[in-house]
C-alpha cells in the first residue's frame, strides 16, 4: 500500500551570505580553523562520554555504507561539507519564535538573531551580540525565546526577550535588538541544563533548570522586572549591573524528591488532583486526618527525566501565591500596600534584594514514577499539554499520558531521534500529530497519537537534515486560552526551512470504527441519485478517506455531460471534508475542461459546402473522389455516439505517460466511440493547426494509435464527406508527419490493406496532398540554399530512386488519376457480386486488377445465367473496336460517366466501354 509523502511547504532558508556572517561570527577568529562540535544530546549515541552516561549504541554510519569510489575524494568533499550550511547549523543551539519567524543561533558565548521579513524567502541578521566576561565561564550552556505583552494590551508584542544560561550559573535577558535588560545567578556550583518558558490554558511559568532542583520564575515578576529595566536603560537613569543589583526577581527552588540527575523539566499545566489524592496524601501524616479546606487546591505539575527515574510526576501547591497574583491582577499593583508586597513581586524600588542563588529550596512531592532502564534524550510537549513525547537511548520513541500518568504509545527503531508537534484546526476541532525524524534511516514520519496511525511518511535526501519546532507565539503575562496551530520545520541538507502542513481530515483515521461506520452508510449512498442533496449529505458523512475517493470516482464515472461533471466537482470541493481528495478533483476537473473542449469544437459548421479540393486535383480524380465520397457518407448500421463524459474519465487518464487502447483492455465498441470523440472536431469549425496542438498533442496515445484510431473512425462511422472535411483530413496527415516522420508512409500502408475500395482512396488521395505540401514546405527551405537547377535536377533523381524503391501501385510512382480510375473500375467490379464475402486487399488486388475484374464479371455472368447476345453486345470480339475513335484525351475523359449504376449491364459498359477509351 503506497503511504502518503509529507507536504512539505518552502517557508525560508539561510542565504549563503548569511551564512558566512554567521559562521564568521560564532567561530570569532578561528573561523577558518575551527570545526564545529554537536552541542545538543541527539549525538548522544555516537560512542562518546556525554554529560550523565556513557551511550548504549554507536551510530551506524548509513550514508558509509555504500564505499564505492576514491576515498581520497571523500576525505576532500567532508572538508568541504564541515563549511556547508548543513555541518555546522545543526550543530548549534537553535531556537525559534512565532512560526519560525525569528530564529536563534547560539555558539559559546556568542548568539547571532534572524528574522525572516515578510513576503520574503530568506533570514536577515537583526542581531550579533555576544556575553562580556570570562568566555570559558560564559559559554551558554542555555537558550529561550519569548514575547514581551505590552503593557496596556495584553495581545500586542511589545519586544523579543532572548533569556541565555550559563555554565556558571547566570541567566540574562536581552531584547532582540541584543540590548541587555537584566541578569541574575541562580547557582554559583553548578550550570544551567536549560531555560523554559511554557504556556498553557491553565497558566505560564519561566522555569531554570538544574541537575538537582529547578526554578519556578513568577511570570508577572519577571514582566515587571523587564519593563522597569527596559525604561531605566531608555532614559539612561542605571546600568544593567545596578538594576541587576537592586530589583530583585521572585522565583521559587523547587527540591522534587528524586534519585538521580536532572534531565529535563516540562510544566504540564496547573491541575487540581482528585478527592481521592487528596486523601491519600492526608493519610500519610495520619489515618485520621482530615482534609480542611473548603476546595480543592491548585497544584503546578511537571514532568522530570532524571538518570535513574524515566519520568517523574511533581505537583507543586501554588495556593497562596496564586491568591496574592489574583489579588494584583483584579485590583492593579497600584493599589498595592507598601509592607512588603511590592517586593515580593519585584516592584519594589528598594536597592536591597535576595540573590537568588542564595534561596532555600522548598520540597516538592511525587505523585508517581515510570521506573524503567532509559534515559531520556529529547522531550517535546504536545500543543494541548495531555502529552509528552521523549526520545530516549534505546532507540524508542515514547508517548506519555501527563495527565494519567503512563505511557501510551512506543515507537521502535528510532535511533537519534527528533520529535516535534503539528496542529490542524477545522472550525472548532483541534487535531495533533506527532513528528518523527529519524536520521539514521533518512525518514520523516507523522503519527495521530488517538489511533496510533502512520498518516504520512517520506525519505529526505540526507540525514545531515533536522525538524525544530515552530515556537508558539507565546508572551509573557499574555492570554493563555487562545489556541493557535503549532506548526514544526523540517530543516534540509541545504539549509531551507519547510513547514510540515498537514489537513485536519488526516487525523479521522480510527481504522475499525470509521470502516464500520463507512460499510453502512455506503449501502445507503447505493440507494440515492448521484449529485442530489441526500447523496451529498450521505457522502460528506463518509470518515475514510478511500471510501471518499472509489464514491467520487464511481460517481464520476456515472455522468453524461460535461457541464454536470463540472456542477458535481464543484460541489464536491465545496465540502469540508473535500481535502481528504487530495489533488483528484483538480485532476478530473482539468479532463472534464479538456472533453469539454472537443465537445464544444465538434459542432458541425454551418454553410456551403466547398465544391472541390484547394490542392489542386485532376478533374477525373476530383470526379471519382467525390463519386466515392457520397457514396460513403450513405452506409447504414454505423456507431454515431461518442465517449460519454465518465465514460472519459474512468478510462482515459491525461496523466499517463501513454494508453494503449489497442490492448486487450480496450473492447472494440469503445475505440469506436473514442474515435468519434476525439475526431469530430474534423467536422466542426475547429482549426486543424489548434485542434492538433491543443487536443491530439496533449493526448497520451502514440501517433500510430492516432492513425489507426482515425482508420478506425472511417471505417465504422457514418459521417458525411465532403472537400472541406476532405481538406481538413489533409491538413491533420501534414501535422503527424511533422510531429514524427513516417506517418503518411503508414497511412499509406493501412490504405493498401482495407478491403474497403473506396476508403482506400480516400486515404490514398489524402497522402497523395499531404505528400505534396510536405515536399513544398521542403523546397521552400531549400530554394535559398541551392539553385533552381539543382533542384530540378534532383527531382529527377529523386524519381528515378522512387521507381526502383517503391512498388508499381505506389502513388509516388503511378499517377494519381490512373490509380483513381483502375481503383474505381474494382469498386465497380465488386457491385457486381453481391453480398462477396471474397473481396481482397487492395494491396492484393493490385497486383492483378485486371484478372481480379475479369473474375468477378465471370462470376456475375455465371450466377446470373446472362445470354450470349448480351455477352457479345458488351464485350466485342475485337477489342480494338473501342480504342479505335480519336479525339482529345481531356475530352474523353469529361464524356465518362462516373457514377454507380444499379443496372449491372451499365456497370460493364462503364468498365469496357468508357474508361478503356
Amino acid at each position: 500500500m503506497s503511504v502518503t509523502p509529507v507536504n512539505l511547504e518552502a517557508y525560508c532558508a539561510v542565504s549563503d551570505e548569511v551564512a558566512k556572517q554567521v559562521k564568521k561570527y560564532l567561530l570569532g577568529d578561528f573561523a577558518e580553523e575551527s570545526r564545529f562540535q554537536r552541542k545538543n544530546s541527539s549525538e548522544s549515541s555516537d560512542g562518546s562520554e556525554t554529560q550523565f552516561c556513557k551511550t548504549t549504541e554507536k551510530k551506524e554510519n548509513v550514508e558509509e555504507w555504500d564505499d564505492w569510489g576514491d576515498k581520497e575524494e571523500e576525505k576532500d568533499d567532508t572538508l568541504e561539507s564541515d563549511e556547508s550550511i548543513r555541518n555546522w547549523l545543526f550543530r548549534c543551539d537553535l531556537k525559534t519564535y512565532s512560526d519560525a519567524e525569528y530564529l536563534m543561533v547560539t555558539w559559546e558565548s556568542r548568539f547571532v538573531v534572524l528574522r525572516k521579513p515578510p513576503d520574503e524567502t530568506f533570514y536577515k541578521i537583526v542581531c550579533k551580540q555576544y556575553i562580556d566576561g570570562d568566555p570559558m565561564s560564559n559559554e551558554i550552556t542555555a537558550s529561550c525565546l519569548f514575547g514581551l505583552s505590552n503593557v496596556r494590551h495584553i495581545d500586542l508584542l511589545d519586544s523579543i526577550i532572548i533569556a541565555l544560561g550559563t555554565l556558571d550559573g547566570h541567566v540574562y535577558f536581552y531584547t532582540e535588538q541584543g540590548t541587555m535588560l537584566y541578569y541574575d545567578r541562580f547557582s554559583i556550583f553548578e550550570p544551567v541544563n536549560s531555560l523554559q518558558f511554557d504556556v498553557v490554558k491553565t497558566g505560564q511559568t519561566f522555569i531554570v533548570v538544574f541537575t538537582k532542583g529547578f526554578f519556578m520564575i513568577n511570570p508577572i515578576s519577571l514582566k515587571s522586572v523587564l519593563y522597569q529595566a527596559k525604561v531605566l536603560i531608555a532614559k539612561g537613569e542605571k546600568t544593567v549591573q545596578q538594576i541587576s543589583e537592586s530589583i530583585e526577581l521572585q522565583s521559587e527552588l523547587l527540591a522534587p524528591n528524586i534519585k538521580g540527575n536532572i534531565i529535563h523539566v516540562v510544566f504540564t499545566g496547573l491541575q487540581k488532583p482528585s478527592t481521592f489524592d487528596q486523601y491519600v496524601s492526608a493519610s500519610y501524616d495520619s489515618f485520621y486526618a482530615a482534609v480542611q479546606k473548603p476546595s480543592l487546591p491548585l497544584y503546578s505539575t511537571f514532568m522530570v527525566t532524571t538518570e535513574k527515574e524515566f519520568a517523574v510526576f511533581v505537583w507543586h501547591d501554588r495556593e497562596e501565591q496564586e491568591k496574592l497574583i489574583d489579588d494584583v491582577i483584579k485590583y492593579g499593583k497600584s493599589l498595592l500596600p507598601s509592607f512588603g508586597i511590592r517586593k515580593f513581586l519585584g516592584i519594589s524600588t528598594e536597592p536591597t534584594r535576595i540573590p537568588s542563588h542564595m534561596r532555600s529550596a522548598v520540597h516538592a512531592p511525587t505523585r508517581s514514577l515510570i521506573l524503567e532502564e532509559r534515559i531520556a534524550q529529547s522531550v517535546s510537549r504536545s500543543p494541548d499539554s495531555s502529552y509528552v513525547a521523549v526520545t530516549d537511548r534505546m532507540a524508542r520513541v515514547i508517548v506519555i499520558d501527563v495527565i494519567n500518568r503512563q505511557v501510551v504509545l512506543i515507537f521502535k527503531g528510532y535511533r537519534d531521534a527528533t520529535v516535534s508537534w503539528v496542529s490542524a484546526t477545522e472550525e472548532e476541532r483541534v487535531a495533533q500529530f506527532l513528528t518523527i525524524f529519524a536520521p539514521r534511516r533518512s525518514l520523516l514520519e507523522v503519527w495521530t497519537v488517538l489511533g496510533n496511525i502512520r498518516v504520512c511518511a517520506q525519505h529526505v535526501p540526507s540525514s545531515e537534515c533536522n525538524v525544530v519546532s515552530g515556537g508558539e507565539t507565546k508572551m509573557l503575562c499574555g492570554r493563555c486560552h487562545i489556541h493557535s496551530d503549532t506548526n514544526s520545520f523540517f530543516i534540509d541538507d541545504k539549509g531551507g526551512f519547510h513547514r510540515i502542513a498537514l489537513p485536519f481530515h488526516l487525523a479521522l483515521t480510527s481504522r475499525a470504527r470509521q470502516d464500520q461506520h463507512d460499510h453502512l452508510r455506503l449501502k445507503e449512498l447505493e440507494q440515492k441519485v448521484v449529485g442530489s442533496d441526500e447523496w451529498f449529505e450521505t457522502f460528506s458523512d463518509l470518515r475514510m478517506a478511500t471510501s471518499r475517493k472509489t464514491q467520487f470516482q464511481n460517481a464520476l464515472h456515472g455522468l453524461k455531460t460535461a457541464e454536470e461533471a463540472h456542477n458535481f466537482i464543484a460541489r464536491i470541493r465545496s465540502l469540508s471534508t473535500s481535502g481528504s481528495l487530495g489533488e483528484f478533483p483538480i485532476i478530473a476537473e482539468k479532463s472534464v475542461a479538456f472533453y469539454a473542449r472537443i465537445i464544444s469544437e465538434s459542432k458541425n459548421s454551418i454553410g456551403e459546402y466547398e465544391k472541390r479540393s484547394k490542392y489542386d486535383l485532376d478533374s477525373i480524380v476530383e470526379r471519382i473522389l467525390e463519386c466515392h465520397m457520397n457514396r460513403f457518407s450513405e452506409r447504414n448500421d454505423m456507431i454515431d455516439d461518442v465517449l460519454r463524459v465518465g465514460e472519459w474519465l474512468k478510462y482515459v487518464d491525461l496523466s499517463q505517460e501513454d494508453i494503449d487502447i489497442f490492448s486487450e483492455h480496450w473492447p472494440e465498441n469503445r475505440r469506436i466511440l473514442l474515435a468519434n470523440l476525439l475526431f469530430s472536431p474534423l467536422f466542426g469549425s475547429f482549426e486543424i493547426d489548434e485542434y492538433y496542438d491543443t487536443v491530439l498533442e496533449k493526448l497520451p496515445v502514440s501517433r500510430q494509435n492516432i492513425v489507426k484510431l482515425f482508420h478506425l473512425k472511417l471505417e465504422k462511422t457514418t459521417n458525411r464527406l465532403d472537400w472541406r472535411t476532405f481538406d481538413r483530413t489533409v491538413e491533420l496527415f501534414v501535422n503527424l508527419e511533422k510531429s514524427e516522420t513516417g506517418i503518411l508512409e503508414q497511412i499509406d500502408r493501412i490504405a493498401m490493406d482495407t478491403k474497403n475500395v473506396t476508403l482506400g482512396m480516400i486515404l490514398l488521395t489524402a497522402c497523395w496532398c499531404a505528400r505534396n505540401v510536405m515536399r513544398k514546405l521542403k523546397e521552400n527551405e531549400k530554394k535559398d540554399e541551392e539553385e533552381v537547377e539543382d533542384e530540378e535536377e534532383k527531382e529527377k533523381d529523386e524519381k528515378n530512386e522512387t521507381l526502383e524503391e517503391w512498388d508499381a501501385v505506389a502513388p509516388e510512382v503511378e499517377h494519381l488519376d490512373s490509380i483513381m480510375m483502375c481503383l474505381h473500375c474494382v469498386s465497380l467490379a465488386q457491385t457486381l457480386i453481391e453480398n462477396n464475402s471474397d473481396d481482397a486487399r487492395i494491396a492484393d488486388v493490385a497486383q492483378r486488377i485486371d484478372s481480379y475484374i475479369r473474375e468477378n464479371v465471370a462470376k456475375w455472368i455465371v450466377n446470373d445465367s446472362i445470354d450470349t447476345e448480351i455477352i457479345e453486345k458488351l464485350f466485342p470480339r475485337d477489342p480494338t473496336e473501342n480504342l479505335a475513335e480519336e479525339g482529345n484525351e481531356e475530352d474523353r475523359r469529361n464524356q465518362m460517366i462516373i457514377d454507380f449504376p444499379d443496372d449491372k449491364e451499365d456497370v460493364i459498359r462503364r468498365m469496357y466501354v468508357d474508361y478503356v477509351k
